[in-house]
């Protein structure tokens, strides 16, 4: 019985912590990382930053082949971000057609030579439906990194989302520091 109980608490976990779809970190899951890094940060006087990621115009990919392909891209996508960042990075699906990266001991030119990196790689995949048709996607992205003044992470976090939307509204595909 215990040993039931114990496997059955492992799944819930694992459930409550990993994105069914994409296989990255729930969002609950990578914002739990967050704190912890950046509280790390801040007790050891390193840097981190965070960075949060969206699929351009991925509302046509579901309106023009399915929401079967936009399952099958966000996928793929995942499997790319998990191909190119560094293995110390927290990623995640933060929701919808969003994600969130978490670079710890990342100071600002490390992180946005790795998301350019990023953006690139997933510029040039070439994800397939089952029926031959190839989807080209892009992504903008917004990029913190802590300052002396950030009190809490969701500041970092709010300001990546301010370089985000700065991002998609300079033309997409492109990759934006918060100023």
């Amino acid at each position: 019985m215990v040993g039931r109980l114990i496997q059955l608490n492992a799944h819930l976990r694992n459930l409550a912590e990993i994105d069914e779809l994409t296989g990255l970190a729930s969002r609950r899951k990578v914002l739990a990382d967050a704190v912890n890094i950046f509280a790390d940060a801040v007790m050891n006087n390193e840097s981190c930053a965070f960075a949060i990621l969206d699929l351009d115009h991925f509302k046509k990919i579901n309106d023009t082949f399915g929401h079967e392909a936009g399952d099958l891209v966000l996928l793929q996508v995942a499997q790319q971000m998990q191909k190119t960042t560094r293995l110390v990075n927290k990623l995640g699906r933060y929701g919808g057609e969003e994600f969130i990266v978490i670079m710890p001991n990342t100071g600002k030119e490390m992180a946005l030579q790795e998301m350019e990196d990023l953006r690139h790689a997933l510029e040039m995949m070439q994800i397939e439906t089952s029926q031959g048709i190839v989807i080209p996607i892009t992504v903008s992205i917004g990029v913190s990194v802590i300052s002396i003044n950030t009190g809490r992470y969701e500041e970092i976090l709010a300001e990546a989302d301010k370089a985000l939307y700065n991002a998609k509204r300079e033309g997409r595909n492109r990759i934006k520091l918060y100023a």
